[in-house]
C-alpha cells in the first residue's frame, strides 16, 4: 500500500493509505489541519498543498484554480489529487486575511476610469490596493498573510530554503498576491479595467518572487543579484494578472532596502524635501529613511524580533 509522508510546520507524519485515495482524505485522517471550505467538493480552490511523488495528474478543476506557476511548483488541490504510490505532502498555512483592509470610496463602480493595482509583497503580509490611474485615488485595500512562512518566518530562512525550493517560494508569493487581490472582491467588469500593476517588496521578497539567485544577498555584504527595475513583467506572472495589464517592478536600492522603500521615498517626495524628513517602515524587515533636504540616507534591519 502507498505511504504518504505529511509535513506541517515542524511535525511530520507517515500514513499508509489506499491506492487512488484523495490526499485530503489521508490528511484529515492523520489529524493535521487542512482548509476545505467547500468540504472537498472542488468548488473553492482553497485546499492547496505541495505534493510530490506518485500522484494523479492535474485535472480540470486544478487547472481552473491553480496558477500556472503553482502547477509548475507541484502545488495541488488536496480534494482532487489522488495517491497512486509513495508520495510526500507539505501542508500550507491556512489562508488568513489580515486586518489591513479598508474601503475609501466606491466611486470606481460608478465610472469607467482606468484602474491600477499596487501590490506590497511583505515578508509577513501581502497587501493589494485598487487605485484610479486618472486621479490617483486609492479606492480600496486588502491583505493576506504571506504563505511563504512554511519555509520560515524570517527572510534569511527563506533565502536558505530557496536553494532547493525556489519554484515553490515564487509560487507561494504569487498565490499570496492572488489571495490579497481576492480580498478586494473585484467584479469581472472591474478586473478588466485594470491596466497597470506595480509590485514592491524588500530585496529578499523581490528575488524570491522572480526566482533570482539569492547567494549574494544571503551572505555579507548582502547585495542584490540586480537592482534594476522591470518595466514590463507580464510574461513573468502568466495568468496572475489581466493579460492586457502592464506589470512593473520598481528598482531596488541595495542590501535589504528594496523597492518598497523606493516607493515610500517617491510617495513622500524625499527628492524634493526642503526640510529634514524621517520615515520609518516597521515591518518584519524594517526600513528607516532620513534626509536633511540634501542627502537621503536609508537603512534596514530585522524589525520583527524587536517585538
Amino acid at each position: 500500500m502507498p505511504i504518504l509522508t505529511i509535513t506541517f510546520a515542524d511535525e511530520t507524519r507517515t500514513v499508509t493509505c489506499a491506492t487512488n485515495q484523495l490526499i485530503g482524505e489521508v490528511v484529515l485522517a492523520s489529524g493535521l489541519p487542512l482548509e476545505q471550505p467547500c468540504a472537498g467538493r472542488g468548488t473553492c480552490g482553497k485546499c492547496k498543498v505541495i505534493a510530490e511523488g506518485a500522484l494523479t495528474p492535474h485535472d480540470e478543476i486544478e487547472r481552473k484554480y491553480l496558477l500556472a506557476a503553482e502547477r509548475a511548483a507541484n502545488v495541488r488541490l488536496a480534494c482532487r489529487a489522488r495517491v497512486l504510490g509513495n508520495a510526500r505532502v507539505t501542508l500550507l498555512p491556512i489562508v488568513v486575511y489580515s486586518n489591513k483592509i479598508f474601503a475609501r470610496s466606491d466611486e470606481f463602480r460608478a465610472n469607467d476610469d482606468p484602474l491600477g493595482l499596487a501590490i506590497d509583497l511583505g515578508s509577513t503580509t501581502v497587501a493589494a490596493f485598487l487605485v484610479s490611474l486618472k486621479s490617483g485615488t486609492i479606492y480600496a485595500g486588502a491583505g493576506a498573510l504571506n504563505q511563504q512562512t512554511i519555509f520560515g518566518a524570517d527572510v534569511i530562512a527563506r533565502l536558505h530554503a530557496a536553494r532547493e525550493h525556489a519554484d515553490q517560494l515564487s509560487a507561494l508569493a504569487q498565490s499570496s498576491i492572488r489571495q490579497a487581490i481576492a480580498a478586494l472582491k473585484l467584479s469581472q467588469r472591474v478586473w478588466t479595467r485594470i491596466e497597470r500593476v506595480v509590485i514592491v517588496g524588500n530585496t529578499a521578497m523581490h528575488h524570491l518572487l522572480l526566482r533570482y539567485p539569492v547567494d549574494r544577498i544571503a551572505v555579507l555584504p548582502f547585495q542584490p543579484y540586480t537592482r534594476a527595475a522591470i518595466q514590463d513583467a507580464r510574461n513573468v506572472f502568466g495568468d496572475l494578472f489581466p493579460l492586457h495589464a502592464r506589470v512593473m517592478l520598481p528598482p531596488l536600492i541595495g542590501g535589504f532596502v528594496g523597492s518598497d522603500t523606493t516607493a515610500c521615498l517617491a510617495a513622500f517626495d524625499f527628492d524634493c524635501a526642503r526640510v529634514p524628513m524621517l520615515a520609518i517602515d516597521l515591518g518584519t524587515n524594517g526600513e528607516v529613511m532620513a534626509t536633511d533636504g540634501k542627502t537621503i540616507l536609508v537603512a534596514s534591519t530585522a524589525a520583527g524580533p524587536a517585538f
